[in-house]
């Protein structure tokens, strides 16, 4: 088995995302001005441009996904997305603060810090009991068994993955896992008047054939009908079909 390479699991879980950019900060800015979402506030502005400080995360990581994406066809890779958004896909970047994300000092708590506790990242040996683990050991399995898997890390594992990035964002806009007062840092999902700004932004941009193109393509092959992004309470944001939403999660596609 080769080593693993960021690259080439960016290439391999979202092609068309990587023919020019593999940057994940300029990936997501591409994508975002590409659906219409830069320029509407300066406080929406911030969900997709990194400020100082501040990195871009793979909210499923590309480590953990890469065997399953191994020897599937571009049909099946899609199919795979349906289920899940993964590499470069604009749903899968999040702009998170460093400190939060990588962690400032060794031991801090931290999303990676986290996903390696829990067998979801490794860098050595893989203990075949981990979620890696059994990801590897369908590398070159059946689509079936693949697709499977994923549907578990979807339902199993990334809402507690979600869970604890949310737990991440309080403390750190708490002050609580710096030691200091941060709470002018909130501007993200989790905070009202940012959610607020972001709903009525991301309402108002229609997902044209040019945003299709440029983003996780979402539906049945041929589906060209215009989207919409939604934000619901929880502050997750979804893609929702045809017409603009009002803010309550309307239009969502289940298992996103």
């Amino acid at each position: 088995m080769l080593p693993f390479s960021r690259t080439r699991a960016i290439r391999l879980q979202t092609p068309e995302l990587a023919e020019t950019v593999i940057d994940e900060a300029t990936s997501l800015r591409n994508q975002a001005e590409n659906l219409g979402l830069i320029g509407i506030s300066p406080a929406l502005d911030k969900f997709f441009i990194p400020q100082h400080g501040d990195q871009v995360h793979h909210v499923s990581g590309l480590r953990g996904l890469d065997p399953i994406y191994a020897n599937t066809s571009p049909e099946q890779k899609m199919e795979l997305q349906s289920i899940l958004p993964s590499g470069h896909a604009i749903m899968n970047l999040m702009v998170m603060p460093a400190a939060i994300h990588q962690g400032n000092v060794k031991g801090a708590s931290s999303i990676h810090n986290y996903l390696r506790t829990n067998g979801l990242e490794v860098s050595g040996k893989i203990d075949p009991n981990t979620f890696i683990g059994r990801a590897e050991a369908v590398r070159n399995s059946s689509f079936d068994e693949k697709k499977r898997l994923m549907e578990e890390y979807a339902s199993d594992i990334l809402p507690n993955i979600k869970d604890y990035m949310n737990d991440l964002y309080t403390e750190y806009d708490t002050g609580t896992a710096l030691g200091e007062q941060s709470v002018n840092q909130k501007r993200f999902a989790a905070h009202p008047e940012v959610r607020k700004v972001l709903m009525q932004g991301l309402q108002e941009a229609e997902l044209r054939d040019q945003a299709l193109n440029a983003s996780t393509r979402i539906g049945s092959e041929g589906d060209n009908r215009p989207r919409v992004v939604n934000i619901e309470a929880e502050g997750d944001v979804t893609i929702g079909d045809d017409v603009l939403g009002n803010g309550n999660g309307n239009g969502k596609r289940k298992g996103h």
